[in-house]
């Protein structure tokens, strides 16, 4: 089994937004999304990707491709 990622809140940039400190909480809830999201395939060597339906077996390559501006 691959090591996981964790999400991990002192590990990442803290954004500061004085006007809407409530914008800092999305943030996070954000960053967590992403953590639950990451698809841990058993296939050789292939490595962990972010998706929108983990355990679906399915590499949605549109998503991947998007996510790349971001």
């Amino acid at each position: 089994m691959k090591e996981k990622f964790v999400y991990d809140r002192s590990q990442l940039p803290e954004p500061v937004y004085e006007e809407k400190p409530e914008f800092i909480d999305i943030y996070h809830a954000c960053w967590q999304t992403a953590f639950q999201n990451i698809e841990y395939p058993e296939k050789r060597n292939w490595l962990p990707y972010i998706t929108c339906m983990p355990g679906s077996g399915n590499t949605w390559q549109w998503d991947s491709c998007f996510m790349v501006f971001f």
